[in-house]
């Protein structure tokens, strides 16, 4: 997460470093064999395939009149990707905790936003309000630090816990971001509904529930309540006097589908969103006429708007798969193996799908950012382990409940 705002540029491109660590821990690392291995391998020479099967096929069907050369290096580096994140998601769970390193990571986000809010209202600043620190803008820390947040929230220790809620809280007062509230609050349920059956207990349940108040509460009397209700109203309200990021997100949804339109459902090509011809929306006209038309246009206003204007009714089924992952680690019988993964891991794994799934609904990142890549890696590691996992339980269990009858002693019944 932190890696990935750290940027490599070569002329026009740009990449986190977080991309490079990936490709060369790929290198480096031993390679394994396994059941692991060899299903994390057909899942991604599937997309693999279909990806670049997507790619020769926009060629001919794009509307696009550039862009191509940002669209094949891409593609080029998303294939080198998948490969490292699926051979370290297949590489042996963690058996202990990481919530050290968790409260390391919100140390430094935390400082590095208090920094930027003291510059900023020191003699002479900028004055900041919402302040983004190490990240761009307040969504972005919004999307890359929900999963750690919530891994120290549901962490065994009561200490870590209170690191959890009290970063939550101070990021909160100093980013002002609904995107931080909203996406804690769906990682933080799903990596609790994922928990609920293995090992929750009342006073968990207590302790939540009074936290889940206090955290509503906090968002009821902050000073910028408004500014939230300003966002929800401006989503049925397309004028001048709308709110700035609820008329970009709403212009995400009518250029999603006049791609989709145009495309006939196969999309723009691979990272060609921002391409020209630029569809045209209401909401896009106002935007340009407050001079913010370029806002998030080449990410488009959240993931599923990316994803469904340049792969089309293809990446509508890459995150239609990933759901399904969280549906499975959330409600089914192979979430069992992961709960084995310590409190704080698995909450931040759950969280990790959370982000690339229902996080995609609601803010915009590109394929190579932090909290992507990461939810991709959360993804390919479920298929890694929770289903072989699954198996061995059921295996065990069959063991189990074998009669005895049938269990003859060594020699067979006469001896």
């Amino acid at each position: 997460m932190v890696a990935s705002t750290l940027k490599i540029g070569v002329g026009d491109f740009s990449v986190g470093l977080h991309v490079v660590l990936f490709t060369v821990a790929w290198v480096a690392l031993p390679r394994r064999s396994g059941q692991a291995q060899v299903r994390v391998g057909r899942i991604i020479g599937i997309w693999a395939s279909l990806l670049v099967g997507h790619f020769l096929l926009a060629l001919f069907t794009t509307p696009c009149t550039d862009l191509l050369l940002k669209s094949g290096v891409s593609l080029v580096l998303i294939l080198l990707l998948l490969g490292a994140v699926g051979h370290l998601a297949t590489a042996t769970p963690p058996v202990q905790s990481l919530t050290t390193d968790m409260k390391a990571v919100v140390a430094m986000v935390a400082g590095a936003l208090i920094l930027e809010v003291a510059l900023g209202r020191a003699p002479g600043g900028e004055g900041i309000v919402r302040a983004g620190g190490i990240f761009p803008e307040p969504s972005h820390l919004a999307l890359a630090i929900s999963p750690v947040l919530v891994g120290l929230m549901l962490a065994e220790k009561f200490s870590d816990q209170l690191w959890g809620w009290g970063g939550f809280m101070l990021m909160m007062a100093l980013s002002a971001s609904a995107t931080l509230f909203i996406m804690v609050t769906l990682c933080f349920v799903t990596a609790l509904l994922a928990k609920s059956r293995t090992n929750l207990s009342v006073s968990m349940v207590a302790r939540v529930v009074l936290l889940l108040t206090f955290m509503v509460g906090l968002v009821v009397y902050t000073p910028y309540r408004d500014e939230f209700a300003s966002r929800v109203a401006g989503l049925t309200q397309i004028d001048a006097s709308a709110n700035v990021s609820s008329l970009v997100y709403v212009n995400g949804w009518e250029m999603t589908l006049q791609n989709l339109q145009t495309t006939q459902g196969l999309g723009l090509g691979f990272n060609r969103m921002g391409c020209n011809p630029r569809p045209e929306s209401d909401a896009g006209a106002l935007l340009e006429v407050l001079g913010v038309g370029d806002l998030n246009y080449n990410d488009g206003s959240f993931i599923m708007s990316k994803l469904l204007s340049e792969l089309g009714l293809l990446g509508l089924a890459f995150w239609a798969f990933a759901m399904l992952v969280l549906a499975r680690i959330v409600f089914m019988k192979s979430r069992r193996p992961l709960g084995r993964l310590p409190a704080d891991v698995h909450a931040m794994l759950v969280s990790g799908v959370t982000v690339i799934t229902l996080g995609a609904l609601i803010r915009a990142t590109n394929y190579f950012s932090g909290p992507f890549v990461f939810g991709l890696f959360c993804v390919i590691f479920v298929c890694a382990h929770g289903q072989g996992g699954a198996r061995s339980q059921t295996r065990r269990r069959a063991v189990r409940k074998r009669p005895a009858a049938d269990i003859q002693p060594v020699g067979g019944p006469n001896a």
